[in-house]
């Protein structure tokens, strides 16, 4: 979401200014903060004590986000205005089903991803607008936002006091702008994937995609076997001969450079706060948490850049169309493919062993990005 501000808002900004801007930022902020609750009370896995009602509720709680939230070419304004329409309101009707019927639907149960994104793409939004000509400030509130993380680590003082305060069904809240620590270095990322184009160092070969692949697997095996020490060692070795390969020709860094050479010292750092809360840790999120996994993205920028210009290109690109539909495919397996699945003999198909469940699991993700990429490569998105 980070690197992708610097892309979105601009166009906009253009076209309309700051403030009309600003005003779009906020009604997609709603939607969101709606989406997660609409998302978390009408998923099927989350309806107790009420049967096969749970999955039918889901598969019409799709139909109507679908509707809401269909993007489509060809739609002509006054058919994409009865979508909308007819999308609210089935919404509106599964919502009061819930509330009064099953006494199920509570605006405090919502999808903590979902209310995360939306705290952050707000107030992060509008500091890379304030901040767009400037990354020395945008890196100084970023500090700042860190110190307010590290200040409420003591949970009697008054910086947590500020930080902790949050409406009736915790939807907006300071707290969950620490995951500005990776939203902020997200757009100095994609400020520079948005400069011009420039002639392509010449570099070894498949160098990106070899350090981006080698650090991912250290630190999967390092943080998991808590071989820490020895990850840091590995990284920095494989990083630095990287970097190595990079600043000796007499050309300075191309953008993947400068991108890759964040992310290594991104990396670094992360190694090096990891003792730090106990060690690495995505719940409750820790500094080491956002720092390391900002290096790791941003190598695989750099990876996937260089895999975008070779054979590889075909592998990436029906990856590629799933993620520009990443809405439509967060929610379709639990949504739709699962109470499909639910509702017919599939599941009793795949319930006679482990290796028949782990099949069932590979068939649903292979159905839930085969369906959100062909839809994508039509033109067809949610969009809110």
């Amino acid at each position: 979401m980070g690197a992708a501000v610097p892309f979105a808002l601009p166009g906009r900004m253009q076209r309309e200014g700051a403030w009309p801007t600003l005003l779009h930022m906020g009604k997609r902020f709603l939607l969101l903060l709606l989406f997660a609750v609409l998302s978390f009370n009408l998923a099927p896995l989350r309806i107790p004590h009420t049967g096969q009602w749970a999955n039918y509720i889901g598969l019409l709680g799709y139909l109507g986000l679908f509707l809401a939230f269909v993007s489509y070419p060809g739609l002509t304004s006054r058919t994409k205005t009865g979508f909308r329409v007819a999308g609210w309101g089935l919404l509106a009707a599964l919502a009061a089903w819930l509330l009064f019927g099953f006494k199920k639907f509570d605006p405090g149960f919502n999808d903590s991803i979902i209310r995360v994104l939306a705290n952050v793409y707000l107030v992060g939004g509008a500091i890379w607008m304030l901040t767009r000509r400037n990354p020395l400030l945008r890196t100084g509130i970023a500090l700042t936002v860190m110190a307010f993380y590290l200040g409420d680590l003591d949970p009697h003082s008054w910086v947590s006091a500020i930080w902790r305060l949050h409406d009736p069904w915790n939807l907006v809240s300071p707290f969950l702008l620490k995951y500005l620590l990776i939203f902020l270095p997200g757009t100095l990322v994609g400020d520079w994937i948005a400069q011009a184009s420039e002639t392509p160092e010449q570099k070894p070969k498949g160098l990106y995609a070899i350090t981006g692949l080698a650090a991912t697997l250290i630190a999967l095996w390092s943080l998991y076997a808590r071989e820490v020490s020895a990850g840091f060692l590995l990284t920095l070795g494989i990083t630095a001969a990287s970097l190595v390969l990079l600043l000796r020709r007499d050309k300075p860094l191309d953008r993947c450079g400068r991108i890759f050479l964040f992310g290594a010292l991104c990396l670094t750092a992360g190694y090096l706060m990891e003792p730090f809360q106990g060690g690495i840790k995505k719940d409750h999120a820790t500094i080491s948490y956002f720092i390391l996994t900002s290096g790791l993205a941003a190598l695989w920028v750099c990876a996937f850049e260089e895999m975008g210009r070779n054979a590889l290109k075909k592998i990436w690109t029906p990856i590629a169309l799933v993620g520009q539909n990443a809405l439509m495919a967060y929610l379709i397996a639990g949504f739709l493919i699962v109470p499909l699945f639910a509702l017919t003999a599939l599941d009793a198909l795949f319930s006679g062993s482990t290796a028949l469940q782990v099949v069932r699991a590979v068939c649903i993700t292979l159905l839930s990005a085969g369906i959100s990429g062909y839809l994508a490569n039509k033109k067809v998105f949610w969009k809110l």
